[in-house]
């Protein structure tokens, strides 16, 4: 028995001598610099003239607990760098960190080629150097006139992380870095999922709160959003989510989430800066809003800043809230008649004069097709289905109507409605339609001399009418 208990005890010895080590945590200290080319690493406390590198080509986890860093001065050694081919996980947990740059640095440096993943639940605060000539990215690029500083890897923000970040001169709270010379392209590619709260961004001057930094004539940035909390500021003549000044809008595609893009002076809400077309913006989802303030060179909310085109802008799902002070709500900028709208889903609402809204500016008209959704708008540039003239039907659901319901399914003349549209077949998109506060609907169909039946369904009460849709409405 004796014999059993001390076998016992040594297997349970060796059990316990093989559990994996803990990882140790590192107080940081002044004036030096931490290389790392594997983990996990967990590092705490307040420092200057400090930095934590991952080496190229290496995958590493590293956990911020409290941690303050303030980088060096010297051009190339932002607090925290991911060389290039490196994949880093980046936790925020336990208490909230921040990570200030100085002279031309990103607060964090993802090189082209490097991947950086940042999750937790706590809160992460970076800074581009404001102490330069022209600053980094909040996370992101440098401001160097080179395309390889100016650009940055892959950026992932997912978890329940949140995080403030805010750009250096010329550069993005997150994306590239900027410089005085405009013929530089900027890549790299920023997706945030999961419940992420990133509600405070914001461009430096004249780069967008999301997107590029200033001087950019080819935008190869990508950004998606497919869920999380988003509010991007852009500085003046830039976007909140897209291009600065000079850039175009890149490849923007959001399916979840609750956006805020706030535009600055000739900046767009969503697309382009000063100068910049709309580039490529589809939304299938999500609330958004998009916001430009008035200046004397107005561009739109959603679309291409002063004298470009709105680009592709594609509307399927998601509630889209537009508010413009002196440009198109969705289109091109003054002067510019290029672009393509596509609506075929969701709910529009245009907050906009009468005049100049949808496909509507100063002195230019960009083609709008209408598909599905719900559109309320006091003015849409002669927008067709992609083969008639559609007009305005404003529909109330109800003597008392249903308020803010959703609309599950519906008949247009003796047609289904459904999610997908398809105007060749009559088929009226519905995907994400929904009613006002005072139970109405806003779709575009076309003329008819005679009564046709409209149902709809909302809050499984079905509601239906005949009349007859009168063209010019």
């Amino acid at each position: 028995m004796k014999r059993r208990i001390t076998t016992l005890l040594a297997a349970l010895f060796m059990a316990a001598w093989a559990l994996p080590e803990a990882a140790a945590q590192t107080v940081l200290e002044n004036n030096r610099g931490y290389m790392l080319s594997s983990g996990p690493n967990t590092f705490t406390g307040t420092v200057t003239n400090s930095f934590i590198e991952v080496k190229a080509n290496q995958t590493c986890e590293i956990t911020l607990r409290g941690v303050d860093i303030t980088g060096p001065n010297s051009a190339g050694q932002s607090p925290l760098t991911i060389r290039s081919g490196a994949v880093v996980t980046l936790i925020i947990t336990g208490y909230n960190s921040t990570l200030i740059a100085q002279n031309i640095n990103a607060g964090i440096r993802v090189e082209p080629g490097a991947t950086l993943i940042v999750q937790g639940d706590r809160k992460l605060t970076v800074r581009g150097s404001t102490s330069g000539t022209e600053g980094g990215a909040g996370i992101g690029g440098m401001g160097q006139n080179d395309e390889t500083a100016l650009s940055f890897g892959t950026i992932i923000l997912q978890g329940n992380v949140e995080v403030d970040a805010t750009g250096g001169k010329r550069s993005a709270g997150i994306g590239s870095g900027g410089y005085p010379d405009n013929n530089k392209t900027h890549s790299g590619s920023i997706t945030i999922r999961g419940n992420a709260n990133v509600s405070n961004v914001s461009g430096g001057q004249f780069a967008a709160g999301i997107g590029t930094g200033a001087n950019c004539t080819t935008n190869s940035v990508s950004i998606t959003i497919t869920g999380g909390t988003i509010t991007a500021n852009g500085g003046s003549a830039a976007a909140g989510i897209g291009g600065g000044w000079h850039g175009s809008g890149g490849a923007i595609t959001i399916t979840g989430g609750t956006v805020t893009a706030n535009g600055r002076d000739d900046g767009t809400g969503i697309g382009g800066g000063y100068l910049g077309a709309g580039g490529t913006t589809i939304i299938s989802g999500g609330t958004i809003t998009a916001t430009t303030t008035f200046s004397n060179y107005p561009a739109a909310a959603i679309g291409g800043a002063t004298y470009s085109s709105a680009g592709t802008i594609r509307i399927t799902g998601g509630t889209v809230i537009v508010n413009a002070t002196s440009g198109a709500s969705i289109g091109g900028g003054t002067g510019s008649p290029d672009g393509s709208i596509e609506i075929s889903g969701g709910v529009v609402i245009a907050n906009r004069p009468v005049g100049i809204n949808i496909g509507i500016n100063h002195s230019g008209r960009t083609p709008v097709t209408i598909t599905g959704g719900s559109i309320k708008a006091s003015d849409v540039n002669n927008p067709d289905n992609g083969s008639v003239r559609v007009y305005l039907s404003t529909l109330t659901l109800g003597s008392t109507p249903a308020t803010n319901a959703a609309v599950t399914a519906g008949r247009i003349n003796g047609t289904a409605c459904d999610a997908t549209a398809d105007p060749g077949s009559g088929v009226y998109g519905i995907k994400d339609v929904k009613t006002d506060g005072d139970g109405k609907v806003y779709f575009w169909l076309p003329a008819a001399s005679s009564a046709q039946d409209v149902t709809l369904t909302a809050s499984s009460t079905v509601y239906g009418n005949s009349f007859i849709r009168q063209a010019d409405n």
